[in-house]
């Protein structure tokens, strides 16, 4: 085996130290100083409690692989090969060389699950927990591949549902004897909420397990066959921003887009008003 003078090897492994310098700063510039990240600017107020536990899950599994390399560095520092000599090899052993890095696992892991329950207790309940009063509620049923979503009309009543009516003109089977049901207002693809009010959505499944996903709000909920989620917020900012689907369900995945738009509730109040019932269009 051929080795390289130890000169040479010095100077490589400077460069590559000046590369790896060059990317930390450049993160650390990116991230840190022009605060960027990888999600658009937050527009509900929940949101801003998964961000922070994002940052804080970041930076404690962030934190612990940077002094792990740079404690492997000092190692190789101090112990590294200095010439041709051959590696010097030292019996394997119990006691602190394997304790060691088992407490530090474990109390990584510990940190990390006493962030989850302290921050992520609180979110939950804001998320899941009961919703306040006045609060617009919408109901929204993934289908391979649209979202259906059904506003409750001027009689603030949801109409009944059953699977025997389901066709292609009511793809939620609307109960066509059901007096609640005539003014129910359903699109696709597209719903409207008001600014800085309470937000209760109903999630539904009409053939497979789709999510629900606003990345502006940072929110996600399944929606399951067989079974109704919800989930309520509040949005903090106007405008218009995109629903996903961020589950797998068919080749058609990538067309499951539909629009969401945030606007005062006069806004919203008239353009509903502007909606043609439901029950118009099939009896």
């Amino acid at each position: 085996m051929v080795f390289q003078p130890r000169s040479h090897r010095q100077g490589q492994a400077w460069l590559w130290l000046l590369v790896l310098l060059a990317l930390v700063v450049g993160a650390v510039w990116l991230f840190a100083i022009q605060r960027r990240w990888w999600f658009p600017p937050l527009a509900s107020e929940q949101g801003a409690h998964i961000d922070r536990l994002f940052l804080i899950i970041l930076s404690l599994t962030g934190a612990t692989f940077v002094l792990g390399q740079l404690a492997l560095a000092l190692l190789i520092f101090l112990f590294g090969r200095k010439g041709a000599e051959s590696a010097h090899h030292l019996r394997e052993r119990a006691g602190w060389g394997t304790l060691w890095p088992i407490l530090i696992g474990f109390g990584l892991i510990g940190a990390l699950e006493v962030s989850d329950v302290v921050i992520g207790h609180e979110l939950w309940k804001q998320l899941y927990g009961p919703p306040p009063e006045d609060v617009f509620v919408v109901e929204v049923t993934a289908q391979q591949f649209a979202w259906n979503v059904r506003y409750p009309g001027r009689d603030g009543k949801f109409g009944r549902t059953n699977l025997r009516f389901v066709s292609d003109g009511n793809p939620l089977g609307i109960d066509p004897e059901d007096s609640a049901a005539r003014d129910d207002v359903v699109l696709l693809n597209e719903i409207h909420l008001p600014l800085h009010r309470p937000v209760v959505v109903r999630v539904r499944s009409k053939d497979v397990i789709h999510s629900f996903f606003i990345p502006a709000f940072r929110l996600k909920q399944d929606a399951v066959p067989g079974m109704q989620t919800q989930i309520w917020f509040i949005p903090k900012r106007a405008g218009e921003f995109e629903i996903a689907c961020a589950e797998l369900c068919g080749l058609g995945h990538y067309r499951m887009r539909g629009m969401l738009t945030v606007e005062g509730e006069e806004s919203l109040r008239a353009w509903l008003e502007q909606q043609v019932p439901f029950g118009e269009t099939i009896w």
